[in-house]
């Protein structure tokens, strides 16, 4: 059930529609997603990581997602969301507004 909400969830977020997708990209789901497909390796979130705290939306964006729906951890989720936001990443900012705290 997590996981089928997760995946509608998902889909509501504007990031992965219209020109935001492309930005969305770095390893990131187009269309129907599986949590599977959200898998990160440790070298793999240390890259992002790296790049979210030199400024990247997408990374932080990406780090988001990957707590979010994968690791179902929201309190870090919600700390790279931030992150994004604070970057200037269109889709984290939307999200952020309806992010229930």
């Amino acid at each position: 059930m997590k996981k089928a909400l997760a995946i509608a969830f998902v889909m509501s977020l504007p990031c992965w529609t219209g020109a935001m997708a492309q930005e969305c990209a770095i390893g990131a789901v187009r269309g129907m997603t599986s949590v599977a497909s959200l898998d990160l390796t440790d070298e793999q979130r240390r890259e992002l990581a790296k790049q979210a705290d030199q400024g990247s939306g997408p990374a932080a964006m990406r780090l988001y997602e990957y707590f979010e729906f994968r690791e179902l951890d929201r309190e870090a989720a919600l700390a790279w969301l931030k992150k994004a936001a604070q970057a200037g990443h269109p889709g984290a900012i939307d999200a952020l507004k309806r992010y229930p705290e």
